[in-house]
């Protein structure tokens, strides 16, 4: 049985965001794209593997169950709360041994059997083992061919067979189909200049930020929400005026640094790092355990300053960035961001592409 916490080099206690830690760690370390190991496909797949059991805590617990009853089986241990009593001493007028025709001890039933109790042990735990290990490769057989169906997270791999998703548990090196976008596609040529970009209806309110300097127009119908700083601010539909849970929403924060937008973005924990192709493109890499996309770095500019915008999604949320610094204020970096959240059926649908691109056409500095 595969110890997965030994293939994330972690404790079997490590707390879920050391797990999460590890994993991305390691997968930024020995991916394809920066690893030429031979053994590079094989580490990323047991990465993958590992990451998507222990990620998972109620997937961790199950394998927890059976780590422990397979351990106990290969150290001939009897499980913990197994009260089956010692079988009963030999009857009174049971024979003593008597010499063999060799002159060795002859072995009694009863010794017999008490020498093969471990083993015999030892069988039964090794079975309950592997049934557990069947039964929870159909269930993750079944999630995996049939998808989730809560929708609690976005849908990226579709179409994976029965077949499919057991090679791939079985580690056979079956080649992964190339997942779908989630929710939308992202900007695969470089724009020009937002000017390009529709014109935003002449009814929307204008924002202004004299504390960060910066003004952006909005759609009448969306609430805005500021922080107490005012370094950041949302923008929301009104139609979620009152709703506790995630949802979608437009943003604009100033992140006080003087790394550029590249060196910014190459360095942070969650949409780093930054690649190059052959050919100079950019790109970075997006996902969850088990399906990373490859993700276009496009440059435009947002009034009159060079800006990069990218796609990115994880676990429960996705969403468009732009990344832009003021000339002006060196040691500001402006994080404008499209927020698309997972858990609902149709995340664009208050915030669709258009609305975040008319409003990347209106941000402007403020002198």
């Amino acid at each position: 049985m595969k110890d997965y916490y030994a293939i994330l080099q972690v404790s079997p206690s490590a707390e879920q965001e050391v797990i999460e830690a590890a994993y991305r760690r390691l997968a930024r370390k020995y991916h394809p794209d920066v690893y030429s190991g031979p053994d590079a496909a094989h580490r990323m797949r047991e990465l993958n593997e590992a990451y998507e059991i222990l990620g998972d805590p109620r997937r961790r617990a199950e394998y927890d169950a059976e780590l422990r009853f397979a351990r106990a089986g290969a150290e001939t241990k009897r499980p913990q709360g197994d009260r089956t009593p010692p079988p009963p001493p030999p009857p009174h007028d049971e024979p003593k041994d008597s010499e063999g025709p060799t002159g060795a001890k002859a072995e009694t039933p009863t010794a017999r059997l008490t020498r093969r109790r471990p083993i015999l042990i030892g069988v039964g735990l090794a079975t309950m083992a592997i049934v557990g290990s069947l039964v929870a490769l159909g269930v993750w057989c079944w999630i995996s061919a049939t998808g989730d169906s809560d929708n609690t997270s976005p849908t990226v791999v579709t179409g994976s067979s029965l077949s499919t998703a057991v090679s791939q548990w079985l580690g056979l090196g079956v080649a992964t189909p190339e997942p779908t976008r989630f929710p939308t596609s992202v900007v695969t040529t470089p724009i020009a200049t937002p000017a390009a970009i529709a014109t935003p209806p002449v009814n929307w309110e204008i924002y202004r930020n004299e504390g960060y300097g910066f003004e952006v127009r909005y759609p009448p119908d969306f609430n805005v929400i500021e922080s107490e700083s005012g370094q950041s601010v949302t923008f929301e539909s009104k139609k979620w005026a009152g709703y506790p849970a995630n949802h979608s929403s437009i943003g604009v924060g100033v992140e006080e640094t003087n790394l550029s937008a590249l060196e910014w973005l190459d360095q942070n924990e969650i949409f780093g790092p930054l690649y190059r192709d052959e050919h100079g493109q950019m790109y970075i890499y997006a996902g969850r355990a088990g399906t990373l996309t490859k993700e276009s770095v496009v440059t435009l500019r947002i009034d009159g300053a060079e800006a990069i915008e990218f796609f990115w999604w994880g676990v429960s949320a996705g969403g468009d960035h732009v990344l832009v610094k003021d000339k002006n204020k060196p040691n500001s970096l402006y994080h404008i961001e499209r927020y698309l959240a997972g858990a609902l059926q149709n995340p664009e649908e208050t915030v669709p592409k258009e609305v975040f691109d008319q409003m990347l056409s209106t941000f402007k500095f403020l002198d």
